[in-house]
């Protein structure tokens, strides 16, 4: 069966531009559609996955910047298929209610949130790492919209202090991708994760790149002690945004992780073993106070979150025979974002019963 991921990565911002080309209350209606547009691909990932195969699947593979050695290249497998089958689950709930709890501007709104959508469903199923990282960084646009417009009383310096965590991050990761595609190309860039898989780098070099892309997914995650911007930011962020942020796109991370880091600094990854762990315990630790210690239920939930990431780490850094602690972190992951939207959504619900800012 032929499925096209261009239509499942692009028809959610697809809708929301038509979307903001509508009547104001038609525009969260026309977002949905989207969403659901990307659910029912999902779904049909789901069923027609060869579940017996280890390659990838439903690959695209078509030229984009040939003389940069960057190619569009999409592809599923056992690793993003489920994380996949997340995200739109999620964006299409949320969806949903944003279509029947409609913000102010709900045009702009619906718009910003269909290119969220996009950008995480586009790292997802990137196989190519310059695509990877042009949608990671993609992800901090609407996000920043997001908040800064439409969040609590302290938006601004919420969503400029995300802004400032998250760039960071990204330009260490984007440095460190042209610095592995360039070197492992011998002079000719070449950004192709197969490519770069069969062709790893000498074991000084890994250790660095390890860093630039370590610290960019731990500050997306975010973990300790790079969470500072997550505090400001779960207390402004609209609840529904909020849902699928702390639901999937901290997954993205978490997912890098996976596909890029141990497969292509395997050297690294063991070297800076002990101290991942030592992160991931951290914050398991920290987090878990933290929770028991916070009045505001968007706080609870977002230190608990530290905490349940910390896990993740801790599996993917496990390093045991069989590859179980990888394949927990990702069921875990998968497991604490059909958790954690739900539980912000019923905040929204606690809130208007109480008649309280949510």
């Amino acid at each position: 069966m032929t499925v096209h991921l261009s239509i499942l990565i692009f028809f959610p911002a697809l809708f929301a531009v038509v979307g903001a080309l509508a009547p104001p209350r038609g525009a969260p209606w026309i977002g949905l559609f989207g969403t659901l547009v990307a659910l029912c691909y999902a779904v049909i990932l789901l069923l027609d996955f060869d579940y017996n195969s280890a390659a990838l699947q439903y690959v695209t593979d078509d030229k984009w910047i040939p003389e940069l050695g960057i190619r569009y290249t999409l592809g599923v497998d056992g690793l993003n298929l489920w994380l996949v089958a997340l995200t739109t689950l999620l964006f299409a709930t949320s969806a949903l209610w944003i279509a029947l709890r409609q913000p102010d501007r709900p045009k702009l709104f619906s718009l910003h949130f269909g290119i969220a959508e996009s950008a995480v469903l586009g790292a997802f199923l990137a196989q190519d790492l310059a695509l990877f990282v042009l949608f990671f960084d993609l992800m901090l646009v609407p996000f920043y919209f997001l908040v800064g417009q439409w969040g609590g009383p302290e938006r601004v310096r919420a969503a400029l202090k995300m802004f400032i965590y998250t760039l960071v991050g990204s330009l260490l990761m984007l440095a460190g991708a042209v610095a592995v595609a360039v070197l492992a190309g011998d002079g000719t860039p070449n950004f192709s994760l197969a490519f770069l898989r069969e062709n790893l780098l000498g074991d000084n070099t890994q250790k660095l790149l390890f860093v630039a892309f370590a610290l960019a997914f731990l500050i997306k995650m975010p973990a300790f002690p790079f969470h500072g911007w997550m505090p400001d930011a779960y207390r402004n962020m609209p609840l529904p945004v909020l849902a699928v942020f702390s639901g999937v796109v901290s997954k993205v991370a978490a997912y890098g992780f996976l596909r890029i880091v141990l497969p292509l600094f395997p050297a690294a990854a063991d070297d800076w073993q002990m101290i991942m762990l030592i992160l991931a315990v951290l914050s398991i630790l920290y987090g878990s106070i933290q929770a028991f210690t916070q009045t505001n239920l968007r706080l609870i939930l977002g230190f608990s979150s530290v905490a349940q990431l910390g896990f993740i780490v801790l599996g993917i850094f496990a390093f045991d025979a069989g590859s179980r602690g990888a394949q927990g972190a990702l069921l875990q992951a998968v497991n604490h974002g059909l958790v954690v939207a739900p539980l912000f959504l019923i905040i929204v619900l606690l809130a208007a019963r109480t008649a309280t800012p949510p």
